[in-house]
């Protein structure tokens, strides 16, 4: 299997909603997908559990120190907006998009 890693670091913005908090940025689909390819969602290193939605369908939870990934090739959109709630301010952890080819 060959991936290509596309990192999200800067473009976060955060908000307060209630007790927690939502950072979220947009991204574009990176490009047409070969058919042989999908796109993952790897979220890692988390020092707080968080919620992780794309495009506003839940795709799962991020455990402290834990790792989400998730195929989320069918969810894509042209313009898509990738939301991670968390109880706070700034989560620090790990969030990438990987184009994986399958055999």
């Amino acid at each position: 299997m060959t991936r290509h890693t596309i990192h999200l670091r800067a473009g976060w913005v955060t908000e307060a909603i209630g007790t927690q908090f939502c950072s979220h940025r947009s991204f574009g689909c990176p490009r047409t997908l070969d058919p042989d390819e999908q796109l993952w969602l790897v979220c890692s290193d988390f020092p707080n559990s968080a919620e992780v939605l794309l495009n506003d369908t839940i795709l799962g939870r991020i455990n402290p120190s834990g790792e989400m990934v998730a195929n989320i090739t069918e969810l894509l959109r042209p313009r898509n907006l990738l939301s991670i709630r968390c109880v706070n301010q700034e989560p620090t952890g790990t969030v990438q998009l990987e184009v994986r080819t399958v055999a």
